[in-house]
């Protein structure tokens, strides 16, 4: 009966860890997703000029910090890919 008790709060322990494990995978699949998104659709977007390349070279030169900032956003990303 001992037996039984311990053998439940051992699966009990178990499927609470993988539960865990999952709600952490959510929430970093979630964070990588949002700062993916803002790497891509709002900074990227502000120094990139469509079919110009010396406006946008003129634009990350004027925005250095911004431009850093999206290459950490992007080494951040990849490795969650």
């Amino acid at each position: 009966m001992e037996e039984n008790i311990s053998s439940l709060k051992k699966r009990e322990d178990l499927i609470s860890s993988k539960q865990k494990a999952a709600k952490l995978a959510g929430a970093t699949y979630l964070l990588t997703t949002a700062i993916l998104v803002v790497a891509n659709f709002t900074i990227i977007q502000r120094l990139n000029v469509e079919k110009n390349a010396v406006e946008t070279a003129k634009n990350i030169l004027a925005h250095e910090s911004l431009f850093r900032l999206s290459i950490v956003a992007i080494w951040f990303i990849v490795p969650a890919l």
